[in-house]
């Protein structure tokens, strides 16, 4: 259950961002509605960094609670500085706004389902981004680093891939390029947890 609600709520976070950008997006020209969002952002990330600063040591007030919903995902990309995971936690904030941006068109209008499984994968893919950005620091081989930064281009390159084809106007294929990898890895997770559930029991490991 505790996994449940620690993934329960970023979720919620994200779902309340797309559905504001998603709501400038309709009703303003694109750029116009990201400018909006990213300025809106900066002032509210902004506001909690100069809340988190003045909190007391030892004590969990409103000031750090703030800072939980507006920063949640810059420490560990800020190396725990309060100005670099505040830039960081905007440029996140940003980021989901372009992409809810880039969806919400003619051909979301014609293909909410594919539109909103294709967000749900560009969410995954760039949470496990971001924690692979946050774990380079910890590496300090070089052999650990590069295959950090593989991984990392790989994720970046699924996003990527998946948002040409769909201003290209194939969101089928954008579906699989963004949505293909996820669905095989997760796929063949649970079908190892539910063998696992199953005939485990009664396996023996020695």
């Amino acid at each position: 259950m505790k996994w449940l609600i620690r993934w329960m709520y970023p979720a919620a976070l994200i779902a309340v961002a797309a559905g504001i950008c998603g709501e400038l997006a309709t009703h303003m020209k694109p750029w116009a509605a990201l400018a909006v969002w990213a300025s809106g952002m900066v002032l509210l990330c902004t506001l909690a960094a100069v809340a988190l600063k003045g909190a007391p040591m030892g004590q969990i007030t409103w000031r750090n609670r703030l800072a939980g919903y507006l920063l949640p995902w810059g420490y560990k990309l800020g190396g725990g500085k309060l100005a670099p995971m505040t830039a960081a936690a905007w440029a996140i904030w940003v980021l989901i706004g372009a992409g809810t941006v880039l969806l919400v068109g003619n051909s979301a209008a014609a293909h909410p389902w594919l539109a909103t499984l294709i967000f749900i994968t560009w969410v995954i893919e760039g949470g496990l981004l971001v924690r692979q950005l946050g774990l380079f620091s910890t590496f300090s081989s070089r052999s650990g680093r590069i295959s950090i930064l593989q991984s990392a281009l790989l994720l970046a390159g699924l996003i990527a891939g998946g948002m040409v084809l769909w201003v290209m106007g194939y969101p089928g294929w954008a579906l699989v390029v963004s949505g293909g990898p996820v669905a095989l890895v997760g796929g063949g997770y649970g079908l190892f947890l539910g063998v696992m559930m199953t005939f485990g029991r009664n396996a023996r490991w020695n």
